[in-house]
């Protein structure tokens, strides 16, 4: 993950699931939201927590699936 990247706010965050383009890397990952009531707002985001586009449906499923 880098800055640029569109990745996507996995579905159990309370914003997500959101588009997001990542802006910044420290700590925490700072994105701009590109969807959803946050839309064009930048928030912190734990890395664990987004997702690169072609691997969100599978990190979804292992989620739910661990439950």
């Amino acid at each position: 993950m880098k800055v640029g990247d569109l990745t996507m706010l996995a579905n159990w965050c309370i914003n997500g699931p959101c588009l997001m383009h990542i802006v910044k890397i420290g700590h925490d990952v700072q994105a701009i939201y590109l969807q959803g009531p946050k839309i064009g707002t930048i928030g912190k985001v734990a890395p664990s927590n987004l997702f690169a586009l072609d691997k969100y449906d599978a990190a979804m499923k292992e989620h739910y699936d661990r439950r």
